[in-house]
């Protein structure tokens, strides 16, 4: 039933290509028909035939002038009868000859050949209809031509018609069968290979090559407008590797999936890469729809479907408008890519919309990379300020902070918001982290200086750095050889550590903590995990964020979470440190909530070594 229908579905096709080459010849037809119809009109052939000629000529024009109006099908069986018709009126004039048989069979054999089983029975029963009209007329007039015709002869004649008929059957369609049959592996074969060429073998999305033909073919179109998002997911390489790359290709699947689940009609998706998918979101009522569209996506992406997962998805995401003075479809992915590339070096996680200054300040970014390369390996122009954290209790700077700061010769001073990301762009975090925390740690007799004996120091440490194989034996190194009490040192992580797992970053810090060192939790309270793993992760200090501080004057919620994070951590017996503080109603606030310590601007700004007043 399959091959069967598969045969319709060509001989469909092929009825279509006959038809059009079939136009091709009938001016041809018409003109030899008229021609011979003229030669037989003179000739001593009965003018009958030249009747039928001229017929014939006028019928293959008339075909030809309404050659879009008439079905094709109608057209080749009505040529088709030409030749039984031609049969019949050569036995009407000279009995039954081989002449008749032979018209009869070209018609049955181009029946076989063109059609499918239906019109080939239709051409078969008028066959054996006309020879059996043939037949009864004969024996009414009494052919003299023709004595031998008996009716034994009449019904061989038939049956040797239908025998002939029905082989030529059988051997056509066992060859269009077989046909049938290789093409169709063929367009299976060709439908695979389009799906490994234009199609994610992950995702079963369009993939990069796909999209950009897409866009290609966007461009022949007017008046559409709208929107390229690029979704680069963060941390999907994090996960590969701590849980296995099963993991991440769910996680990967997982959004394909969705994706098709929530695309509109007129929306295409696609993953271009690894970890990156690109959406056109095309415009229906203006733009302020498709910005409105395009938040519900991501939203559906990540936020709402994503509430029950053991993994948060990081993400960059990146956008770019197409509208008739903004170029090609082309040129707007190029210049969502921008975006993407500029989001990633300033790792900005919030939505970022291309804007012509990226291009410099990319350029910009490039240079400072060489710059920054080159100092790091060098280890110069690098140096450390201290931020000085204050006791609520008694007013008294009981630590510092040492904050990074790179001067260079070219752009002077560049802020740690700027060569921060690029260190995570190069993956510089070990050799960079050793480097801020030798510094700090050779600074410490003139802190004491500066601070009183048993300053406490703390250094922030990055997520790759903690996930270092030898992170214990380089801390411990560093120390030993500057004679640094180590009871006096905190290092910072955050909780972008977590995503590691607990078990694993506690193994990390299990040994230093034996030490003596202390573990602070940094930017603690608006992250996803925080209370979730507070009471697993082994950490000796909490620094609440500043954005919980911005708002800790104006919003009752950030008092009652800051106020209840306190009373969490004399709970665990934790201290801790409230980061930000700019003005002297927090300070006073959160003295009066028994925060710990405090560190922002009102308590002191970052300052080099040599700018700290020394105690006597």
């Amino acid at each position: 039933m399959v091959i069967f229908m598969k045969s319709q579905g060509f001989e469909h096709l092929i009825m279509e290509r006959i038809n059009l080459n079939f136009h091709k010849i009938l001016p041809m037809a018409a003109l030899v028909s008229f021609l011979s119809a003229v030669a037989v009109y003179f000739s001593d052939i009965p003018k009958l035939f030249a009747y039928l000629d001229f017929a014939i000529s006028i019928l293959m024009f008339l075909f030809y002038m309404l050659k879009n109006l008439l079905p094709p099908k109608l057209k080749i069986i009505t040529t088709m009868m030409i030749p039984i018709v031609l049969g019949i009126f050569t036995f009407m004039d000279g009995g039954f000859s081989s002449g008749t048989l032979t018209l009869f069979l070209i018609s049955n054999a181009i029946a076989v050949t063109i059609f499918g089983r239906r019109e080939i029975i239709v051409v078969g029963l008028i066959t054996i209809a006309s020879l059996l009209f043939l037949w009864r007329w004969s024996l009414l007039h009494e052919f003299q031509s023709n004595p031998d015709m008996t009716a034994i002869k009449w019904i061989v004649h038939i049956l040797l018609v239908f025998l002939f008929v029905f082989i030529f059957y059988i051997s056509v369609n066992s060859i269009k069968v077989y046909l049938v049959e290789k093409i169709e592996e063929l367009e299976e074969s060709v439908k695979l290979t389009h799906k490994l060429a234009y199609y994610d073998n992950l995702t079963d999305l369009p993939n990069y090559y796909y999209f950009m033909d897409y866009l290609s073919n966007l461009g022949t179109e007017t008046g559409k407008n709208g929107l390229i998002l690029i979704l680069s997911l963060k941390n999907i390489n994090m996960i590969n590797a701590v849980y296995g790359n099963d993991e991440g290709n769910y996680l990967l699947s997982d959004i394909g999936n969705h994706l098709k689940a929530i695309l509109r009609i007129d929306e295409k998706a696609a993953r271009v890469s690894g970890n990156e998918f690109v959406l056109w979101i095309q415009e229906k009522q203006g733009m302020e729809e498709v910005y409105i569209r395009k938040n519900e996506i991501i939203s559906l992406l990540f936020h709402e479907k994503r509430t029950q997962q053991k993994h948060l998805l990081e993400y960059y995401a990146a956008t770019a408008e197409a509208t008739e003075k903004s170029g090609s479809y082309l040129d707007c992915y190029r210049r969502a890519q921008i975006a993407l590339t500029y989001a990633k070096y300033v790792k900005k996680e919030s939505m970022v919309h291309y804007d012509q200054d990226f291009d410099e300040r990319i350029k910009r970014f490039t240079a400072l990379k060489e710059l920054l390369k080159k100092d790091v390996a060098d280890k110069e122009n690098f140096m450390v300020y201290y931020q000085p954290q204050v006791s609520t209790k008694t007013g008294l700077i009981e630590g510092v902070e040492a904050l990074a700061r790179w001067q260079t010769s070219i752009y002077g001073m560049i802020s740690p918001g700027e060569f921060i990301p690029i260190i995570d762009n190069l993956h510089l975090h070990e050799s960079f982290g050793l480097y801020i925390l030798e510094l700090a740690v050779q600074d410490y007799s003139k802190l004491e200086l500066a601070y009183g004996n048993g300053i406490k120091l703390s250094v922030n440490i990055s997520p790759s750095f903690l996930m270092c194989d030898d992170f214990e034996q380089q801390i411990v190194s560093i120390l030993v050889q500057n004679n640094f009490p180590e009871e006096m040192l905190t290092l910072e992580i955050t909780e972008d550590m977590i995503i590691e797992g607990v078990d694993m970053v506690n193994h990390k810090l299990e040994p230093l903590k034996k030490r003596g060192i202390k573990i602070s939790l940094d930017d603690f309270g608006t992250g996803f995990s925080s209370l979730n793993y507070l009471a697993k992760l082994q950490v000796d200090e909490l620094k609440l964020d500043k954005a919980l501080i911005d708002q800790l004057m104006q919003n009752e919620k950030s008092r009652i979470l800051i106020k209840t994070i306190i009373g969490l951590a004399k709970q665990y017996d934790l201290k801790l440190v409230a980061e930000g503080v700019e003005e002297e109603q927090q300070y006073e606030k959160l003295k009066e909530m028994e925060c710990h310590l405090i560190q922002g601007y009102y308590c002191g700004r970052p300052k080099p070594l040599n700018d700290v007043q020394y105690q006597d």
